[in-house]
């Protein structure tokens, strides 16, 4: 018998649970001890089982744990007692269970998925927006029926305003409790309805339905319409029917009555299709000889696929064509309105264009006919529905109308296509992912340019990381508005490079003092190889440039790397800080200088000149910022007196300087004054006029009291540095640093004998202020001398000067352009009185329609913290373009008449080039037979952009000959060329069977690329009369050019010795990479090796790679010589042949050369014979200045020359025979 007991424990009874014991063949005892809550204990016994062998795995039952919510729970299995009872052998024998046998038990979220309840929504009416009533999904606990709180999504999302039709509404749900909820979704269907049809002023209103051979008005007033020759439709999907008119014989009539003879205001509308265009094609008309009434047709130009409506008005004929094309067989909604002023023509409910006619149509008797018309062709067209109004509907009648049968005929009018806009993404680097910086397409209606909502799947997707190369990005987009878009898709390419952002590097400039240009002493980034540690090589743009000067505080320096070699290196980018501290103020002249301390009542002269400042009824304040000193002076009997002296008696030149704020205006409030009764000395104080904020400036000069006043207004209580400069011509006045007016006066300033007095002054008001600086000076700054003190005092006082400067904008009205011209430089040219950008509204590029139009541009400061942003406007006037007329009839033979074949004029834009649609009238007109002869043909294009083109007309002149013969071209196919040969009479040379003149395409002298290319030939005949012109064609290919490598055999090189550019120095001819094999830096051994290089031009498509190969040879090092004196010389005369010599190596003449040389590398000097002592193998003999002729001529040159080198080799050759050692 075998028995056990033990205890299990779940320790976190909140996450599971033991919920049964299973142990079977096993007894149970009583429990005997208390187990803690969520606790197991057991003690069992197996009556049959007496023995249980050693080292035997027991299994001895089962437990099941449930898990009660998410999470990590401990089990524990307490140390317990296995045992046999052997009654033969008592007492037992036991084995220890071991104690705490732990784990862990993962409790995983149920994850229950809530049951959306959601019901398709109640029909709404177009122009209702989605919101709760409709957007009112729950989500719903499926076990409990409680409500599952969290968030819903919904796609379109509430406010969304819906077209007319059937729509999938989305909701995603995501839980609160994301432990035992997942997430789900639901869509519903909803359908929005057009309304109701507008009837107001509704004469006549068919259907496609026929009864017989009428159709039923349902518009109530009985004006039956009569079919001939019409057949019955019906629309498959919507079972709606349409009636078919042929284009040969088939028409509507509807009989003139009162009602129905409407000449204007007028809205005809029509929905079908026009199944084959024609020109002139009627759809609807009630025209009569161009003498009455009107018409909608087709166009007049092929491919005449435009609504064009036409009408006899009181100011003549009128006409203009939809700027929409139709689609043959597609359904639109036509609708023309006319309130005898604007003409409006509207395709699926979108403005196609307008005509201001501005005068009533003339009525007549005509029947209003359907499909046919007075001079006007049949049209081939189905028609759904037919309306007529009294009145003009205006743009929003109309699309309810197109709502109201969009919905009736599920959408059988045309669906547009989305515009894809995917700009090429930029180059990324191998291992970077796809991302919303690449797969970034915006999808907008093709006509108004608004965003259209739907999804986009890339492929490939986000996430992917492409390999090395180009690769093509593929976009389908799913619009969700479905009935009225339909899907599209778009592919762009990418490369994938290895390319390297370098790392910048680039520390923060030491501090520089104000005045101190930019250099490359801040201006000193590198670019470092990342990988290697090496630097690149580039080029840093900096911002602001060197030589910047930059005001006193703290500034970004911006720096843009590009890289040379940037197939393997991005562009990079980096800032630094740099801080401009201020210079003292100026002294040169400096009599005076205060600042805002006072020592009792008095006032230290700064300047050094000892000239001390008396104060009275002064108080003494503390800039809390920068604890810099200010005094406070009253209004009423504060003052600072400065006594007179040789110094401080200062007329002309002079600089007054005041830093401060004036606190309260009054009229003449004196700021600094040394003023006598207007009779001599001068003044600085406030104005002379309400709000008295402007600072005045008064003398009494040599030619009378003069004044004047800053052009910048001040604010009361505000800092201020306020300067005044007098040169005995010009005074000038400076509000925080910026020139505010000057007044040239070209006297001197009479002198006195009065105090200088700082808030008052004579006959002045006291003036209400507080001082932080005031300085004299016996001479007149300069502007830049006064920006610098401003600068200096700005930055010691924390910008006191709250008040910014506001910049001034200089920007004439631009010259007129012409419509289609888009906005540039040109216009857009502003000019600002700091540095600063600029802002333009409309932008760059941007093309204004014809008529005077406002430009207005925001300019922002570099320097923001003392200038405000500015704004200014211009007028433009854009004059509307006269379209180019292209026009090139070709020929014709008596007896033709004239058709679209000659009567083909194109109208284009002349600054986009864009076709330009509008109406040609051609004379003489289509249909007429010419005689033989030279005809001039005549045509007048009515733009139907009026509002920004105008009519225009040409003549051209057309040859009509008698039955003329085509002349035969004979052309064979040319050569192929090698890319870089100019087109010449060897490819050129087609013949013709009769005298005349070629024109080629292309023409002669041109360069083509690689590849095979079509060559054009059109040939004039002499003999216009009797032969045509004649064209013909060949093909020509380019083969790649092989690109020309230069490379000598280097020099020898000693042993040891790398190779190094001095070898690998192979040049091409065209621009590209050289690969060297072996490659720089080797060291060869000794001997005579052959160097090759690899050439890859960049242009791969008009150049093939080329390879080279030269020999170097490796010589040892030579062994130093020895200084014994046992040599002796062994004169060698060699005979050097003058260039381009017939001698032989062996002939003499007149230029032999005796060389002699300790060294062993000796020049031969011409005309001299000098021996050389040469060891042997080891001496060069440098051949310069060998002949007459070849003077300055470099070795290269001479070696060259025929026969030199068999000649020299010789000489050196038998040189080293002779050269023995003794």
């Amino acid at each position: 018998m075998s028995g056990f007991n033990l205890t299990i424990s779940i320790l976190d009874p909140e996450i599971a649970e033991i919920t049964a014991v299973s142990f079977p063949g096993w007894t149970f005892l009583p429990e005997t001890s208390t187990v803690p809550s969520n606790s197991v204990w057991i003690k069992a016994i197996d009556l049959t089982n007496e023995t249980v062998a050693g080292n035997t795995n027991v299994v001895l039952g089962n437990i099941t744990i449930t898990g009660k919510k998410a999470g990590t729970a401990d089990l524990n299995i307490s140390e317990g007692s296995f045992y046999d009872y052997d009654y033969s052998s008592y007492p037992y024998t036991e084995d220890t269970i071991p104690d705490a046998i732990s784990g862990e038990i993962n409790v995983l979220p149920a994850f229950v998925t809530p049951s959306i309840t959601w019901s398709d929504p109640a029909d709404i009416i177009n122009g209702t927006a989605l919101s709760s009533t409709q957007l009112n999904a729950a989500a719903i606990d499926p076990v409990t029926g409680n409500t599952v709180n969290g968030t819903f999504v919904y796609t379109p999302a509430a406010g969304t305003v819906l077209n007319v039709g059937t729509y999938t509404l989305h909701a995603d749900f995501t839980p609160a409790d994301s432990a035992n909820y997942t997430t789900v979704s639901k869509e519903v269907t909803i359908n929005v309805l057009g309304g109701d049809l507008l009837r107001n002023g509704l004469v006549v209103y068919y259907d496609g339905n026929l009864s017989g051979n009428s159709l039923v008005d349902l518009s109530g007033n009985s004006n039956t319409g009569f079919a001939t020759n019409v057949t019955q439709g019906t629309n498959q999907t919507t079972g709606k029917s349409y009636i078919n008119l042929n284009g040969v014989n088939s028409k509507i009539d509807i009989p003139n009555s009162a009602q129905t003879n409407i000449s204007s205001p007028v809205t005809i509308e029509f929905i079908g299709s026009i199944n084959n265009f024609k020109k002139y094609g009627a759809i609807v008309s009630k025209h009569n000889r161009y003498v009455s009434d009107w018409y909608l047709g087709s166009s007049a130009a092929s491919p005449y696929n435009r609504a064009r409506f036409a009408a006899a008005t009181s100011a003549g004929w009128k006409s203009y064509e939809s700027t929409t094309g139709l689609v043959a067989g597609q359904v639109c909604h036509i609708v023309v309105t006319y309130d005898k002023n604007i003409a409006h023509t509207y395709i699926n409910g979108v403005d196609s264009g307008s005509s201001t006619w501005n005068s009533p149509i003339v009525g007549g008797a005509q029947n209003i006919t359907i499909g046919s018309g007075y001079d006007l062709n049949y049209s081939n067209c189905s028609m759904y529905t037919f309306r007529l109004y009294n009145r003009s509907l205006t743009q929003d009648e109309v699309l309810k109308n197109y709502e109201y049968d969009h919905w009736r005929y599920n959408g059988n009018t045309n669906n547009s296509t989305p515009t894809i806009t995917w700009n090429t993404p930029a180059d990324i680097i191998n291992g970077t992912a796809l991302s919303i910086t690449q797969l970034n397409a915006v999808a907008t209606d093709p006509v108004t340019g608004d965003t259209v909502a739907g999804t986009f799947v890339y492929t490939p997707a986000a996430g992917t990381v492409l390999s090395l190369g180009t690769h093509t990005l593929h976009v389908n987009f799913t619009p969700i508005d479905t009935a009225k878009y339909t899907s599209a898709s778009k592919d762009v390419t990418i490369n994938v490079t290895t390319k390297v952002p370098p790392t910048i590097t680039w520390n923060t400039p030491a501090d520089i003092i104000n005045g101190t240009a930019l250099s490359s002493t801040q201006l000193n980034a590198a670019a470092i190889d990342p990988v290697t540690g090496n630097t690149v090589t580039g080029t840093f743009v900096y911002t602001p440039a060197a030589g910047t000067v930059l005001n006193v505080g703290t500034h970004t320096l911006h720096a843009d790397f590009t890289p040379v070699d940037s197939a393997k290196y991005t562009t990079a980018s980096k800032e630094v800080t740099i801080t401009v501290k201020p210079t003292a103020p100026r002294t040169p002249g400096l009599v005076v200088y205060y600042d805002g301390n006072l020592s009792g009542n008095s006032l230290v002269d700064l300047s050094g000149n000892n000239n001390i400042g008396y104060a009275t009824s002064v108080t003494q304040g503390t800039n809390p910022i920068t604890g810099a000193k200010y005094i406070n002076l009253n209004g009423v009997n504060s003052k600072i007196d400065v006594p007179n002296s040789a110094q401080t008696n200062i007329s002309s030149p002079l600089t007054i300087e005041f830093i401060g704020s004036i606190n309260n205006f009054k009229k003449y409030g004196a700021i600094v004054s040394k003023h006598n009764r207007y009779v001599s000395d001068w003044y600085l104080g406030s104005s002379a006029a309400s709000p008295y904020n402007r600072a005045r400036f008064a003398a009494a000069t040599s030619a009378g009291w003069k004044s004047y006043e800053s052009t910048t207004g001040l604010v009361a209580g505000q800092v201020y540095h306020i300067v005044v400069t007098y040169d005995k011509n010009i005074a000038h006045t400076y509000i925080n640093g910026v020139d505010s007016g000057s007044s040239t006066w070209n006297s001197p300033i009479v002198g006195g004998a009065q105090n200088i007095t700082i808030g008052s002054g004579y006959d002045l008001n006291y003036s209400n202020c507080s001082m932080y600086t005031f300085r004299l000076y016996n001479r007149s700054l300069s502007s830049d001398e006064v920006r610098q003190n401003y600068e200096n005092d700005l930055w010691r006082h924390n910008g006191y000067t709250n008040t910014k400067a506001t910049p001034t904008i200089t920007w004439s009205n631009p010259a007129a352009i012409t419509y289609g011209t888009a906005l540039s430089s040109t216009q857009l040219n502003a000019k600002a009185s700091v540095p600063g950008s600029f802002i333009y509204n409309p932008a760059s590029g941007t093309i204004p329609r014809a008529g005077t139009h406002t430009l207005q541009t925001t300019f922002t400061p570099t320097d923001s913290a003392h200038y405000n942003t500015a704004t200014r406007s211009v007028s433009l006037t854009v004059d509307k373009a006269t379209p180019v007329i292209t026009w090139n009839p070709a020929a014709i033979t008596s007896g033709v008449a004239l058709s679209v074949t000659q009567l083909n004029a194109v109208a284009t834009d002349p600054v986009t080039g864009d076709t330009v649609a509008g109406t040609f009238a051609y004379t003489p007109a289509a249909g007429t037979v010419l005689s033989v002869g030279t005809h001039t043909l005549h045509v007048d294009f009515t733009p139907a952009d009026t509002a920004n083109y105008k009519s225009v007309s040409k003549d051209v002149t057309l040859i009509a000959t008698s039955h003329s013969i085509t002349p035969s071209i004979t052309w064979s196919k040319p050569a192929d060329i090698t890319y870089g040969t100019a087109l010449s009479s060897i490819q050129l040379n087609a013949l013709a069977s009769v005298p005349g003149s070629f024109v080629y395409t292309p023409a002669s002298g041109a360069i083509l690329g690689a590849g095979v290319h079509a060559l054009q030939a059109t040939f004039t005949p002499s003999d216009l009369t009797n032969y045509t012109t004649a064209s013909g064609g060949v093909s020509l290919t380019v083969n790649k050019a092989l690109p020309l490598i230069t490379w000598s055999n280097p020099a020898d090189i000693s042993s040891g010795t790398p190779l190094g550019e001095a070898q690998l120095n192979a040049v091409a001819s065209v621009p590209g990479s050289f690969v060297y094999t072996p490659e720089a830096g080797m060291v060869l051994s000794e001997g005579t090796h052959t160097l090759q290089v690899a050439f890859t031009p960049a242009d791969v498509t008009n150049y093939t790679t080329a390879s080279s190969s030269v020999s170097i040879n490796v010589v040892s090092k030579a062994p130093s010589k020895s200084s014994s004196g046992t040599k002796k010389d062994n004169p060698v005369k060699l005979k050097i042949l003058e260039p381009n010599s017939t001698q032989s190596s062996s002939s003499t003449g007149n230029i032999g050369k005796e060389i002699k040389s300790e060294s062993g590398n000796k020049t031969i000097n011409e005309g001299n014979e000098e021996k050389i002592d040469s060891e042997l193998g080891n001496e060069v003999i440098n051949q310069h200045n060998m002949s007459n002729k070849g003077k300055q001529t470099e070795q290269k040159e001479i070696q060259s020359i025929p026969g030199f080198g068999i000649a020299c080799s010789m000489v050196c050759l038998f040189g080293a025979l002779l050269c023995k050692r003794k």
